[in-house]
């Protein structure tokens, strides 16, 4: 298999922290970086010297409760989260990672699920925790916003942390769609880190834009961690309605974005100029879903690499990153080290320093979740003779037909999704007017290039090409009805398309 060393400036790596767990994390990037600056948002610019002083005061305030006890963080996506979040696993307790959006019901039930001993919330965020903290006596509530920081002494990291110590806890859908609470380790938060400084090639003195929750694994590590451990800033998105009003005063070099959001810039860009941007853009890296290749060389067209890769919440964000994206528009790339695979019935099974502990107090999740230490991760796989990845399915996703034929819907959608007036489709199963089973795809158009193309029977057009991507497909998998969307799909958090229940 070709390895994605080939691709990757190796000597950068010399230049960088070691990465052994968050203490000793934190401590590099302050003694590296120091003055520089790390975070930009409504607190305004903070240092890393700043990052250090806050992580290791919180660090004081939490210091009574003992290691790898849980302590939720409950902000938004901003300098709280950071330094909270941070000093937390630097202390050696675990991070539990809840999304500001819970409410105050559901949020009573993660402290409970997660057998937190404290939680840090915010102003922000602060209404929704009196229900639990009216209900719950033996857990500890911190509002970060009214911490006095000038009168609290620094106190030092625990630098006792094995590698192997639970570091956060981060929400998946796992196997089930269920959300359960992925453990990962010091030592699988860091190479997941580590691994988004492969093959790319824009490392050090960059400026992220984070618009991905941080309690999204993606914008956990992609976003926040690997940017400080290559002594970049990251400006936060403040307010998401003013969002491109913020853009061009950030200027951003580096966006980490979903597909979704990468459409919704692609299409403001080619209307406004990179100016809507900031003027300074040079590289993107997308996954949390498929990437079409249309995003990707639109892209290059412009100027900006897109790098699209593959990861799991369970693999600490990254598995494989695609530094060929060009000659190979439909893959996700190239593993990246230390990472064992193996494929069962076209099931991707991983192992590796990047992999997580196991599901949090979910024994009947992790039975199913693994197999002789492999963790299954339900995508199905193929590798090409160079090595590279390409996803071609979800097992929870195939559709049985009633002849008793097997499809994989996003195989199929991979393929239509490559039609240039397509943004986004979903292949289901379609019952005619006299029972007979067949295969259906709703259409979301991408409105520019129906313009651009001077469509006015758009219906025909892809019935046309619709016809053309049959021809490539064995007749099971055939598409037999079109139906043409005018509103987006039902999305997830991470914006992927939620299928229909039994789809």
């Amino acid at each position: 298999m070709e390895n994605i060393l080939k691709y990757s400036q190796v000597e950068i790596f010399e230049k960088l922290p070691k990465l052994s767990h968050m203490a000793n994390f934190l401590e590099d990037i302050h003694s590296c970086y120091g003055d520089k600056v790390a975070t930009i948002d409504a607190f305004g610019a903070k240092t890393y010297n700043d990052l250090y002083t806050d992580t290791s005061k919180i660090v004081t305030i939490l210091n009574h409760i003992e290691a790898k006890k849980h302590v939720v963080v409950y902000c938004q996506n901003n300098y709280n989260f950071v330094r909270v979040a941070l000093a937390i696993m630097a202390s050696g307790k675990v991070a539990v990672l809840l999304p500001a959006q819970l409410d105050d019901k559901t949020l009573y039930g993660c402290l409970m699920k997660y057998q937190a001993s404290a939680i840090v919330f915010e102003n922000a965020t602060k209404a929704n925790t009196i229900f639990a903290s009216q209900m719950l006596q033996n857990v500890e509530f911190y509002n970060i916003d009214e911490v006095d920081f000038d009168s609290i002494e620094q106190s030092s990291y625990n630098f006792d942390i094995n590698e192997l110590d639970p570091a956060c806890i981060v929400l998946t859908g796992g196997t089930t769609g269920r959300s359960k609470g992925a453990i990962l380790s010091h030592k699988a938060l860091l190479t997941g880190t580590k691994n988004g400084i492969y093959a790319v090639p824009y490392v050090f003195d960059e400026t992220y834009f984070s618009i991905i929750p941080l309690t999204h694994v993606f914008g956990l590590i992609r976003n926040l961690l690997t940017c400080l451990y290559t002594g970049c800033k990251v400006e936060f998105c403040i307010d998401m309605k003013g969002m491109f009003k913020q853009l061009p005063v950030a200027k951003p070099s580096i966006l980490i974005l979903v597909p979704a959001l990468a459409e919704l810039f692609l299409n403001l860009i080619k209307q406004f100029g990179m100016g809507i941007v900031g003027g300074n853009l040079k590289m993107i890296i997308c996954g949390g879903a498929s990437v079409p290749p249309y995003l990707t060389l639109e892209y290059d067209k412009l100027g900006v690499k897109m790098f699209p890769g593959y990861g799991l919440t369970e693999s600490a964000n990254l598995v494989s990153g695609n530094p060929n994206q060009i000659e190979k528009p439909f893959s996700v790339g190239l593993l990246y080290p230390g990472i064992e695979v193996k494929v069962v019935d076209q099931e991707l099974w991983l192992k590796g320093d990047n992999m997580m502990s196991g599901y949090f107090n979910e024994p009947t999740e992790n039975e199913l979740a693994y197999s002789d230490g492999w963790f299954k991760t339900g995508d199905l796989v193929e590798f090409d003779e160079e090595g590279f990845l390409y996803i071609i399915g979800r097992i929870k996703d195939i559709i049985i037909l009633s002849n008793g034929e097997n499809v994989s819907p996003a195989y199929v959608e991979a393929k239509i999704n490559d039609i240039e007036v397509v943004q986004d489709s979903l292949v289901r199963s379609f019952k005619t007017e006299i029972g007979t089973e067949v295969l259906a795809v709703e259409i979301l158009p991408r409105k520019s290039e129906v313009v651009k193309l001077g469509i006015t029977d758009l219906e025909s057009y892809l019935q046309s090409e619709i016809d053309k991507v049959n021809e490539t497909l064995l007749p099971h998998e055939r598409i037999q009805k079109i139906i043409i969307r005018t509103e987006d799909f039902k999305r997830s958090p991470s914006m992927k398309i939620i299928r229909p229940r039994g789809e």
